[in-house]
């Protein structure tokens, strides 16, 4: 199970993929990288051991397994997506 320091280490991660490719505008290189490295974040988490884990790390690991799991489908969907909409723009698209 990743310490609370590695923990915290992933969810800044999540976070700058979240504010720096999948903001309001988008481009399909930059979603391509997020999806790889939200992948690799997922793939983290899914090989760790959480049997030892106190309530507390349990909580904390799923709500961080939860939040990338929840980023990965929207990179997925916006990678699919090739056209704006609402106010989210694809860039590197002609609408």
């Amino acid at each position: 199970m990743p310490d609370a320091d590695e923990l915290s280490s992933m969810k800044r991660a999540l976070d700058l993929i979240l504010e720096s490719k999948l903001s309001v505008l988008r481009v399909g290189t930059e979603l391509n990288e997020a999806k790889d490295e939200l992948e690799t974040m997922l793939r983290r988490l899914e090989c760790a051991n959480t049997d030892l884990a106190s309530p507390e790390q349990l909580y904390s690991f799923i709500r961080l397994e939860n939040d990338v799991t929840t980023a990965y489908l929207l990179c997925l969907s916006c990678i699919e997506r090739d056209m704006s909409i609402g106010c989210h723009v694809r860039v590197d698209c002609a609408d």
